[in-house]
């Protein structure tokens, strides 16, 4: 193992220069307060592994830690050499409290390199650092390791992603930032770049609403396309209840058809689907000779009884003349059963007619 040997002007601590060229050979640096650590490799044959250590007891036991490319910063627990080896500079990721660093052969094949390590002082401040992102469960975890923080100094760092194997350096911009893969289910927080009263722009990836006049005609876009949510000048959204395709439904019961037992308003429906309906209108004509009584609701094969589960009208008697209106649709007045229709059973209306009127839509169960 090299030994210090000497402290040039500068600050900095060389150790001693040695020849890897056995397993455990290893050559080392005392860092007294320095912060950061360079190994020089020189080019020879050296087939093996070289893995970077730090020691918090003086030298006595050793820990791993990373090497980190001085050129393409990509951090590594080890660094594989082949013969002939090039030569290369990396940097030893030093943890805070460490008082030695090493460079250790924890494997040899054949051949040797000479190797010296360079421990550096860290002026102004300024220090050496990376901030490490694993994934441990779905979200990024930071961790700095920087020594001797000037509270108005800078913090230099190198931002790496972890993906539970590897390190590779987070890629990005001024302009753009970083930017990482996150994958599937990671957690990503969004913020608007247009705020509250500002002009927009930009395409839709907002919560807010754009501004549309009343008695304005929102300009159309093509099927499948994105589209902006509106409000009135104020904030308040313009909101249309129901689903994109709502149909409605007329069934006339005369005073020739007769009282209805079990009757199906809009028609078969499949299992695995329901009817949801937003309204409905149910009115006795005035040639009717006496109120008509009527019940409506969701059944596979009978219209609920009273009070029971299911019925969303009943009348013991419309007047003739009139009719009974429930919801307007906006919302849900009602949902029926996997594969229920929607069913009625009413007196006969004597001498005239009994209409029902619904609007509904399907949807799946």
């Amino acid at each position: 193992m090299g030994d210090v040997t000497k402290d040039t002007a500068t600050g900095d601590r060389v150790g001693t220069l040695v020849a890897l060229n056995a397993l455990n050979a290893a050559a080392s640096v005392e860092l007294d307060n320095r912060s950061g650590v360079g190994m020089f490799l020189a080019a020879g044959t050296l087939e093996g592994t070289l893995t970077p250590e730090v020691s918090y007891d003086g030298g006595t036991t050793w820990s791993a830690t990373y090497f980190v490319n001085a050129l393409f910063k990509t951090p590594s627990v080890t660094l594989p050499l082949t013969n002939p080896n090039s030569a290369g500079q990396f940097s030893i990721q030093v943890q805070g409290g460490a008082t030695h660093a090493r460079v250790r052969v924890s494997s040899h094949t054949s051949g040797t390199a000479d190797c010296t390590l360079r421990a550096t002082v860290v002026f102004n401040g300024h220090p050496h650092g990376w901030i490490g992102m694993t994934p441990a469960d779905g979200r990024l975890n930071f961790a700095l390791n920087a020594q001797n923080v000037d509270a108005n100094a800078p913090v230099a760092v190198y931002p790496f992603y972890h993906n539970g194997t590897t390190w590779d350096l987070v890629r990005g911009d001024v302009a753009n930032g970083a930017l990482v893969n996150l994958g599937a289910n990671n957690d990503v927080t969004a913020t608007g770049n247009v705020a509250h009263d500002a002009g927009d722009s930009g395409n839709p990836v907002k919560i807010g609403y754009k501004t549309v006049a009343h008695g304005a005609t929102p300009t159309a876009v093509a099927a499948d396309d994105r589209t902006d949510a509106y409000a009135n000048r104020e904030g308040l959204p313009f909101v249309i209840g129901g689903a994109p395709n709502v149909l409605t439904k007329n069934l006339n019961i005369s005073d020739a058809d007769g009282a209805q037992t079990d009757t199906d308003i809009i028609g078969a429906i499949s299992a695995g689907t329901k009817y949801v309906v937003t309204w409905l209108a149910v009115t006795v004509d005035e040639d009717t000779t006496a109120g008509t009584q009527c019940r409506i609701g969701f059944g596979t094969a009978n219209t609920p009884a009273l009070d029971a589960a299911g019925v969303i009208m009943s009348h013991s008697g419309i007047a003739p003349g009139s009719g009974v209106v429930i919801g307007n649709g906006g919302g849900i007045i009602g949902v029926g059963g996997d594969g229920a229709e929607l069913r009625v059973t009413c007196a006969d209306p004597t001498g005239g007619n009994l209409d029902i009127t619904v609007g509904y839509y399907t949807t799946s169960s």
